[in-house]
């Protein structure tokens, strides 16, 4: 390695490892083009971009009575019966 570079192999790994980098996400940037799942793994990886995902109901009252009947001592009866009642 010495005579081939005249340093070390810690610093040559170093330096060749950062060039290697740099063409990996030059080829990565490139294939974002006509990779939309590049783009996404792209923008979350170095944009902090995240998936928003929303869960919405209709029916608060129902997901409220069955949240209370969770944190009662009861809770497998009560959730059982919120949830008979809702069907009916």
């Amino acid at each position: 390695m010495k005579r081939t570079y005249h340093e070390d192999f810690s610093t040559v790994f170093r330096q060749k490892r950062t060039g290697g980098k740099i063409s990996l996400r030059r080829a990565q940037f490139h294939l974002a083009e006509k990779n939309a799942a590049m783009a996404i793994w792209l923008g979350k990886q170095y944009l902090g971009q995240r998936e928003q995902i929303d869960i919405g109901t209709d029916d608060n009252d129902i997901v409220l009575k069955f949240i209370e009947g969770m944190k009662s001592a009861k809770p497998k009866r009560q959730a059982e019966r919120i949830l008979s009642e809702s069907e009916s």
